[in-house]
């Protein structure tokens, strides 16, 4: 299961339950109140074990009693909110967060004027370079160390990311859903699944040139692992999101 330490914090986030998803700025204004929220609890001590009621019918929450590591879920938002930003820059865009699926959930659907679409899953590891090797079929982080050597570690859960973002989209393509299409025409259209790694968070330039390609108006780690999954930096989201014509 995704990011399986911060699960709890995760369904928090998740638009479940909804017929209809909040997009673009409203939904946007939810992750901002859900941010603040975060933010002054933990500024009043509260940062750790906390529980009370916590109502965000926004976010698909009517209320109840919860017990949270409101610093834990401070993490997923403030990377939500900082890679919204950026994209509602983009004129006619539609961005849909945290979409929910039986595989997993989708952080950002979205949804370009020119009708392409792309699935991400925004993650970090500290300030980690992140390799994939290819005789192991397995992504890697490189993390710097006081007075030490690097220390080098599996991240399973970043290619488990990849892959059920495929199986999510897959799943939502079987529901007919209407965030991928308004017919069946539009739910043929490709979907582009990328992981977005936020905060220091980096891809590693010593990793293999073959893996590396030009997509939009930039170049990305591409790896194959059961599905395409595209691994890129925030610094390079918008450039990626740009039709390039020859």
């Amino acid at each position: 299961m995704l990011e399986n330490k911060y699960n709890p914090w995760l369904e928090i986030l998740a638009q479940t339950g909804k017929k209809t998803y909040s997009q673009n700025q409203e939904a946007f204004s939810d992750l901002k109140n859900l941010q603040a929220f975060c933010n002054t609890t933990i500024a009043a001590g509260g940062g750790f074990g906390v529980t009370g009621m916590f109502l965000n019918p926004a976010l698909g929450l009517v209320g109840g009693f919860v017990s949270l590591t409101i610093i834990e879920l401070a993490k997923p938002v403030d990377r939500l909110v900082s890679v919204m930003e950026d994209l509602l820059k983009i004129d006619g865009i539609i961005v849909t967060p945290r979409i929910k699926t039986e595989h997993g959930t989708i952080d950002l659907l979205v949804k370009m004027p020119d009708r392409r679409r792309f699935a991400f899953a925004l993650r970090s590891k500290l300030n980690s370079r992140i390799k994939w090797r290819k005789e192991e079929q397995m992504f890697f982080a490189t993390t710097p160390r006081k007075s030490r050597a690097p220390r080098l570690k599996r991240w399973p859960d970043l290619l488990d990311s990849g892959q059920n973002l495929n199986k999510s989209i897959i799943s939502l393509n079987k529901q007919k859903s209407y965030l991928l299409g308004a017919n069946n025409s539009e739910l043929r259209l490709p979907v582009v699944k990328a992981i977005v790694l936020t905060s220091t968070t980096t891809v590693d330039p010593a990793n293999e040139p073959d893996l590396f390609v030009d997509f939009g108006a930039t170049r990305v780690l591409k790896v194959q692992s059961g599905c395409n999954i595209h691994v890129l930096e925030q610094r390079d989201l918008i450039k990626f999101l740009e039709k390039v014509t020859k």
